[in-house]
């Protein structure tokens, strides 16, 4: 059968990256990373800076408007959703380059583009990278990573200063901050990947972690609970390989399927699948698909 595809490329002469899309009643919202890029002398590039923007599209692909966000600061959109009112939130980081401090911000815009309330950057010592946003009752709940050191650090607990925990920040529908941080994670690197709504209540995160990193394993998944209040209640940590990367998920019936990565950038690299129950700590199905001879990745 004849299937009508596009292929459309947008960006300037530099690089352009683009990380989530989302589908608009009139066509796609794509954010990402956008090189702005300022000329003279005709087409003589005299600066560029990598900024966090997002691309409104129709449904041919033509780009109805592109903005930059980030108030002039370096950085990249994470996260892309569209409401049931046609509006558009937008999660990434942006950093300080006096300080080199990233922080989170969040932007709140009508379908033309325009302001709902004006951008937030949440700055917080230490720092912040997003990456997911839900709508979540009278307001949002964004998922993120930070640096900042967390005691008391044993072998279970706390966060080394500079390893990643993950985040999650309440904001109200005029994105302001409704309470404080709520770090959770083991004393390595753990970073969640995506957040949904779990339809028993509360929400579900899945992530990767290196909570066994002294007992050899690089990077597991796990699935954690959330409740209202953005307060890790339960987690299970996969593992079932030495080096597993979580990168979406979607809520089933009767559980979880969460999509992600076997392998490392300097491994050979396949895709793979982990259906967990609704009883997260009861054993998952795993499907890991190697694709000989080529190494790929799940975005």
């Amino acid at each position: 059968d004849y299937i009508d595809t596009m292929l459309k490329f947008y960006g300037d002469a530099l690089e352009n990256i683009g990380t989530s899309i989302a589908v608009a009643d009139d066509g796609y919202i794509i954010c990402g990373q956008l090189t702005e890029i300022t000329r003279s002398n005709g087409n003589y590039i005299e600066s560029s800076i990598k900024r966090p923007g997002i691309i409104k599209t129709g449904f041919d692909g033509n780009i109805i408007w592109q903005k930059y966000f980030g108030n002039g600061l370096p950085g990249s959109a994470a996260k892309v959703i569209v409401l049931d009112d046609g509006s558009i939130v937008c999660t990434g980081q942006v950093t300080d380059t006096i300080i080199s401090q990233s922080d989170i911000f969040v932007v709140h815009l009508n379908s033309d583009g325009t302001g709902v309330v004006l951008p937030k950057i949440y700055k917080t010592a230490g720092n912040q990278l997003s990456n997911d946003i839900l709508k979540a009752g009278d307001g949002f709940l964004i998922l993120g990573t930070t640096d900042v050191l967390r005691t008391p650090l044993t072998e279970t607990t706390g966060n080394k200063a500079g390893k990643k925990d993950l985040i999650t920040i309440r904001v109200n529908n005029n994105l302001e901050q409704i309470d404080s941080l709520k770090p959770w994670g083991f004393p390595d690197n753990d970073a969640g990947a995506v957040i949904k709504a779990d339809p028993d209540g509360g929400y579900i995160v899945a992530g990767t972690t290196e909570r066994y990193l002294s007992m050899g394993n690089k990077n597991d998944i796990f699935i954690a609970r959330i409740n209202t209040d953005g307060n890790v209640t339960e987690y299970s940590i996969i593992g079932t390989s030495s080096n597993e990367y979580a990168r979406d998920m979607e809520v089933l019936n009767d559980g979880y399927l969460i999509a992600g990565t076997k392998g490392s950038e300097t491994e050979k690299q396949s895709a793979y699948i982990v259906k967990v129950p609704k009883d997260i700590m009861a054993d998952p199905i795993v499907q890991d698909n190697p694709v000989k001879d080529i190494s790929w990745s799940v975005k």
